[in-house]
């Protein structure tokens, strides 16, 4: 898993090798500001398919966003933590045709460096993906899936001198849902060209639920809203290769 930095760009970039049934790995870390990281995954085999699993687990009690000279007593270090669990089942329904299982499930909790500052984003994902490759040259997939996700966050006034600090706004709850589903084929045009069909639908509902006007710990108003989108599209894209220099590529997508 080696970490390669990204040039002149700020930022990581993460390989991870493909793994084989069989292959585990296993990593942990402690650092400054208690500090820790740690993670694990292996890839078991079930019949004529395979399992893999990984798991990641980080927390730190962080450092103030606000510079020395500048702190109050009501500043300290950003806590976070943060947690994950990845689980991909593959296996064979015939010679042609496989099934792909997905599930996800994710935890992220962190404040800003004093109290009222705290956020949490929660979630898991759900999918399941057909995939048909026939020796004719057809090719299909379909796909469905399930997204989930929480949110809240409550947000702290802080007194000029910085020694004091009171809750002024909270959204305790933004729960969300998205529903999909994509189907897709690829007929057979040659060696040099490729043609792709398909369609989609998209679901998405959300709200917000928020406390405001606050005196002391006691909101004075509430707030709720919310709403869905469907969004149904279809689109075609092709592309040709006349010479091993040269990919001609045109599409095109209608949503509604």
């Amino acid at each position: 898993q080696p970490s390669v930095g990204a040039g002149a760009i700020s930022g990581v970039i993460e390989l991870d090798s493909l793994q084989r049934p069989g292959d585990y790995d296993l990593s942990a870390a402690y650092g400054s500001r208690n500090s820790v990281d740690a993670k694990a995954s292996g890839i078991f085999g079930v019949g004529e398919g395979h399992i893999s699993a990984s798991t990641s687990y980080a927390r730190g009690d962080g450092f103030s966003p606000v510079v020395a000279r500048q702190q109050g007593s009501v500043d300290r270090g950003a806590e976070y933590q943060q947690a994950g669990l990845a689980l991909r089942a593959v296996a064979p329904l015939s010679e042609n045709t496989e099934i792909q299982a997905n599930l996800r499930a994710f935890t992220d909790e962190r404040d800003r460096g004093f109290d009222f500052s705290d956020n949490e984003n929660s979630g898991a994902d759900a999918s399941i993906r057909i995939v048909n490759r026939n020796p004719d040259g057809w090719q299909w997939s379909a796909l469905g899936y399930l997204q989930i996700r929480d949110f809240r966050a409550r947000f702290g006034s802080v007194a000029a001198d910085r020694n004091s600090v009171r809750l002024v706004f909270e959204q305790f709850s933004v729960p969300s849902t998205g529903l999909g589903a994509r189907f897709e084929v690829r007929p057979p045009v040659g060696d040099k060209a490729e043609l792709r069909i398909g369609g989609d639908w998209r679901r998405t509902i959300g709200e917000t639920n928020e406390n405001f006007f606050f005196i002391g710990p006691t909101p004075q108003r509430s707030r709720n809203a919310g709403g869905q989108t469907d969004t149904l599209g279809g689109f075609i894209e092709g592309s040709w290769q006349p010479s091993s220099e040269l990919t001609l590529t045109a599409g095109g997508r209608l949503d509604r």
